[in-house]
């Protein structure tokens, strides 16, 4: 038997054999397979975002060139954000993109100015938009009843929205969007008569979208309980949803998406989502809910053949635990969806019981390999479940192997996971002393964090303190406020002050930026804390110290 050594010059050979062959999909697998393997040629990363770029999942194809740009060499950076920034110029995210050329223009001097055409164009078409255009217009005078009511419908108040919004008279170029969010409004409400009133005048006089006409529809049903007079209405705005010419592709998915959650209905919704794939072939979930489609009318070897592409694409592990249930068999032609087509739930409580018994057990934390916390990792995207991902933070912070800690600073570059949970992540990494320079993306935005060893500290619950300072506003975090805390640390350790960790955090953050207490004074929220519990807490420490 003939060993064949693998190595990354041969991986990516076979990967643009592939791609050359138009094997999109088998070109991007063969690296998924192996990256983990390879995770410190970083060159794999720069290879998956040309592939993702080519089959137009931009989101993916950024996302690897900043983790290319996180570790590769600092001369090829600017290469790596560069194309980072074209990836998503070309998925329309102009806000990222923007954000990323703040990281893009510091790699220039003298002038320099270098650019890829998609580039100068995109310079210039931001450029167009930021100029003002004034044109006169007649004043309307509920402007300011809308605007209130909008703002309260979006912070739930309902009372307040259908009081603002109810001003709004006919002859209101606003009048049309107040009906409709009126109509949701009185739903909250729980008052059918004059949620139906409303939503009935919409539906019935102007052109709704797709979106608009799934939430009518999903209103009806909800209403239609015991009412055949609404399920006939139901059907009737469900035939005048599947006769709307879409005009965006992703409307086909929508109303795919649709008739899959809400009817069940999986032969129509085929029509539509092979109609969205013709556009998008790429699209892992799309891909995902054909085969759950072609499985749940009676075509499981197409399905599980599907599935096997969106498998491919992703190495997901939700996808991994679809594929094997549908090859095991799942019988029942009546199977609820959401068992196929969510991540279930029932995962839940086996990933908990690892995580707590790894938490409590040191051995049994030992036992977890690279591959076992990125499964969890997978999955605690997808649940998006707070107290979830803490415990994953826990439970990484407390391993001694180094692709904790690497996984941890990795997963400051989803998008997903929001900017609380990311806090802890940053949290968690000072506190373990790492010491590197990272990329964050956060919705519409992307910086870099030069993380600043916290190891000089003493007490350990300064340092906490510190961490949790470090966590929330990593942006004032420099050399000159670390030696001011570790200078407010001695006079802490002195003074044995007796106090909660948010609190301190506050005393140390008026402590470090004393030239800065106006800005200071906007962050005790973010801390947890108030400027007067952290004041006196700072007063404290410092007059038992000057005692």
């Amino acid at each position: 038997m003939i060993e064949f050594k693998k190595d990354v010059t041969t991986l990516i050979k076979i990967s643009d054999e592939r791609r050359d062959n138009g094997d999109l999909i088998g070109a991007i697998s063969v690296l998924l397979n192996d990256c983990l393997y390879f995770k410190k040629d970083s060159i794999i990363y720069k290879k998956l975002g040309e592939l993702y770029l080519l089959t137009g999942d931009y989101d993916s194809s950024a996302f690897n060139y900043l983790k290319y740009a996180d570790l590769c060499p600092s001369k090829e950076r600017k290469e790596a954000i560069l194309e980072a920034i074209i990836a998503c110029i070309r998925g329309e995210r102009d806000k990222f993109a923007v954000s990323l050329l703040e990281e893009f223009w510091k790699f220039f001097s003298n002038g320099e100015n270098v650019y890829q055409e998609e580039i100068y164009d995109f310079l210039n078409s931001v450029e167009l938009k930021e100029k003002p255009k004034f044109k006169l217009v007649e004043k309307d005078k509920r402007f300011k009843n809308f605007n209130k009511g909008v703002q309260a419908y979006y912070e739930k108040d309902y009372e307040k929205a259908i009081e603002e919004l109810s001003c709004i008279e006919k002859d209101s170029k606003y009048y049309e969007q107040a009906i409709l969010k009126l109509g949701v409004c009185y739903f909250m409400k729980e008052d059918k008569e004059k949620s139906l009133e409303k939503l009935y005048e919409f539906f019935n006089n102007y052109k709704p979208t797709v979106e608009q006409y799934c939430s009518f529809i999903n209103i009806l049903d909800v209403y239609s309980e015991n009412d055949k007079e609404l399920v006939k209405q139901r059907d009737f705005y469900l035939e005048k949803l599947l006769n709307v010419k879409t005009t965006k592709n992703s409307d086909n998915f929508l109303i795919a998406e649709f008739l899959v959650t809400m009817f069940s209905d999986y032969e129509k919704a085929l029509k539509y989502i092979n109609q969205y794939l013709r556009s998008d072939p790429y699209d892992d979930g799309a891909i995902f809910m054909k085969s759950v489609c072609l499985y749940l009318t009676d075509k499981k070897e197409f399905g599980i053949r599907e599935l096997k592409k969106a498998y491919m694409l992703t190495h997901s592990c939700k996808y991994k635990f679809v594929l094997d249930s549908m090859k095991n068999g799942l019988e029942d032609k009546n199977h609820k969806l959401q068992e196929l087509y969510d991540y279930p739930l029932c995962l839940k409580n086996d990933f908990l019981n690892i995580v707590k018994e790894c938490v409590k057990d040191k051995n049994e934390l030992k036992k977890l390999s690279e591959k076992d916390c990125l499964e969890m990792v997978d999955y605690a995207c997808d649940l998006d479940d707070k107290k979830f991902w803490l415990l994953i933070i826990e439970l990484f912070s407390k391993g001694e192997k180094k692709f904790f800690t690497e996984i941890l600073a990795d997963l400051l570059l989803f998008e997903s996971i929001n900017v609380e949970i990311k806090s802890s992540i940053i949290e968690a990494l000072v506190y373990n002393g790492y010491a590197k320079s990272r990329g964050v993306a956060l919705p519409d935005f992307y910086t870099r964090i030069n993380f600043l060893s916290a190891e000089d500290f003493k007490n350990d619950n300064f340092k906490r303190a510190f961490c949790f300072v470090y966590g929330r506003l990593p942006v004032f975090i420099n050399r000159e406020f670390v030696a001011n805390a570790l200078e407010f640390e001695e006079k802490y350790i002195s003074a044995k002050a007796d106090c909660v960790k948010e609190d301190l955090a506050g005393a140390i953050l008026i402590y470090c930026l004393q030239n800065e207490q106006q800005l200071v004074a906007n962050f005790f929220k973010i801390l947890k804390t108030n400027k007067t519990k952290s004041k006196k807490l700072l007063e404290e420490i410092l007059n038992k110290k000057t005692e």
